[in-house]
């Protein structure tokens, strides 16, 4: 299993999220609830074998890139492989993934503030039968 500390920065009712390309303003007009996590030292990990997981609320994604992502349905998820949000082959020290959830969606199933959730950094083993929680967080009201 691999040796790995992880850094989260919570941002309640972050700024308002602009799609990539579009001007500023006008943006969408939505906060967010924003979680960043980094890789900030440890042993490089397989994108396909390392997952946030949170409990509270089901999230979407910011890659890298800036833009908002799902699984192409649209719905918010209950966790993303890093392979999911980004396509690196590894995790590493320096990396870092956003996930978020935007108070105007707080009436759709099993969607929150990220302020009332907990994330955990999951490692699964390459059999799949065993599975480690490498870090975890949780929000001030969770």
């Amino acid at each position: 299993m691999p040796q790995a500390n992880f850094e989260f920065v919570f941002e309640k009712n972050g700024t308002d999220y602009v799609q990539p390309g579009e001007p500023t303003p006008p943006s969408w007009g939505y906060d967010m609830d924003k979680l960043t996590v980094r890789h900030v030292s440890g042993e490089n990990i397989p994108s396909d074998r390392v997952r946030i997981e949170t409990d509270g609320t089901d999230i979407k994604y910011i890659n890298s890139s800036g833009y908002l992502g799902d699984l192409g349905d649209g719905k918010y998820q209950p966790g993303y492989t890093f392979e999911q949000i980004e396509t690196e082959d590894s995790f590493s020290a320096g990396d870092s993934f956003v996930v978020v959830t935007f108070p105007v969606d707080e009436d759709q199933d099993n969607v929150a503030g990220l302020n009332e959730a907990s994330a955990r950094i999951v490692y699964e083993s390459e059999s799949s039968d065993r599975s480690l929680t490498l870090a975890t967080w949780e929000g001030p009201d969770y």
